[in-house]
């Protein structure tokens, strides 16, 4: 009985929390973002965004956002290790996007305009791009889209999303995601 009433008042309290936290998960217009073309400071991280895109960030601003947002065993105190490991070999750092936590030092860089990325199909330099929050089920991901309205990289920003006392999400709008997140990929 006492478990019951625990869970009756963990989703309550869910609810009113995701009511209270406002409709900042809503879906929103296209954002634009200029990128620079040269990057401040002496090292230059290089990252490959699938076969569509190289993104190059500043290798100091990279580690000043990990650094700020940095917690007891965070994984971001990884990236920190692996900048700091690689800044001596030489002027450009390779790291591999999937490593935990870069997603969000990433789209941080993105929306601010601190990075600049290189567009492989047509084999030119990037000078604006745009995002937009798209709520699919109980998940708020933010995608980053190319000049031509593709997208190239995203991340969740929000989950356990309860709107209109749904609980789960719709089977056709996890599709949609699942096709959505597929398609950054491909060329």
């Amino acid at each position: 009985m006492k478990s019951l009433f625990a869970i009756i008042l963990l989703l309550v309290a869910t609810d009113l929390f995701s009511q209270a936290a406002g409709d900042d998960w809503r879906d929103t217009t296209y954002i634009p973002s200029d990128l620079v073309r040269t990057l401040p400071g002496r090292k230059v991280v290089r990252i490959q965004i699938g076969d569509k895109a190289t993104l190059f960030l500043s290798g100091e601003v990279l580690r000043d956002s990990a650094a700020a947002s940095l917690s007891f065993e965070s994984p971001k105190s990884k990236i920190i290790a692996l900048y700091d490991s690689k800044a001596g070999m030489g002027d450009t750092i390779d790291m591999n996007q999937y490593m935990d936590g870069l997603d969000y030092l990433i789209a941080g860089q993105l929306r601010e305009g601190t990075a600049s990325l290189y567009y492989k199909q047509p084999k030119q330099w990037v000078t604006a791009i745009s995002y937009r929050l798209e709520k699919y089920g109980m998940y708020a991901y933010q995608f980053f889209y190319l000049p031509d309205r593709r997208p190239f990289f995203a991340i969740m920003r929000y989950s356990g999303i309860i709107e209109n006392d749904k609980f789960f999400s719709d089977p056709t709008e996890l599709g949609a995601l699942y096709d959505k997140l597929a398609s950054l990929q491909q060329p």
